[in-house]
């Protein structure tokens, strides 16, 4: 949620698309590193349940960096065909 306060933020404040993209793709990035440390912590202590959330949010990670993704093309395109 703090992302998406800051990224609010940045838009009204006028900083450039890169700037607000990084902030996004810093979300995915840290969900995927963070699944990724639980995951490893769950293979070496044994415990199923905590490597099962890692990959959970391993793969929430990769559903934030999709939507930006996704976001980013239409803001594109909503952007050269306003510009015809």
């Amino acid at each position: 949620m703090t992302v998406v306060a800051l990224h609010s933020k940045e838009h009204r404040a006028g900083r450039s698309g890169k700037e607000s993209r990084y902030v996004r793709t810093m979300a995915g990035l840290g969900d995927k590193v963070e699944g990724k440390a639980k995951e490893i912590k769950g293979k070496v202590t044994d415990d199923k349940s905590t490597e099962v959330e890692g990959k959970a949010q391993q793969a929430a990670g990769k559903v934030k960096d999709t939507a930006d993704d996704i976001a980013d093309e239409v803001r594109d395109q909503s952007h050269t065909s306003s510009h015809r």
